[in-house]
């Protein structure tokens, strides 16, 4: 069963949804730009670390604990950049739906007033 709910187009509820998408989307893209130069950052530190093991560069930032070891900065790196770009999609997706809602409201006729 299908059940379709008619709102106006001006309605608060829909003004209210079509906000919080866009902060969403908004969202979603800043924190996706902050996480692509961290896992960068993680992974230039695994790469020292790489180097310091070969023995090409010297001592490695962290002498002790799971930090010390290179594959674990590379994985986090990796791991920060998938995170980034899987909130870069959902924030293009969330923002591709928000823009044809709002299409489809525009051209929308608002309902009679009884």
């Amino acid at each position: 069963m299908l059940l379709k709910i008619k709102l106006p187009a001006n309605s608060v509820l829909v003004r209210s949804l079509l906000w919080d998408a866009f902060w969403d989307a908004k969202a979603a893209f800043a924190l996706a730009s902050l996480l692509t130069p961290v896992s960068v950052l993680a992974i230039v530190v695994s790469l020292w670390g790489v180097l310091a093991d070969t023995g090409f560069a010297r001592q490695f930032l962290v002498d002790a604990g799971i930090w010390s070891h290179w594959q674990v900065w590379l994985a986090s790196g990796l791991a920060l950049q998938g995170l980034g770009m899987a909130l870069e999609k959902y924030a293009n997706r969330r923002q591709t739906e928000t823009s044809a809602i709002r299409s489809s409201l525009k051209r929308a006729q608002p309902l009679p007033r009884p």
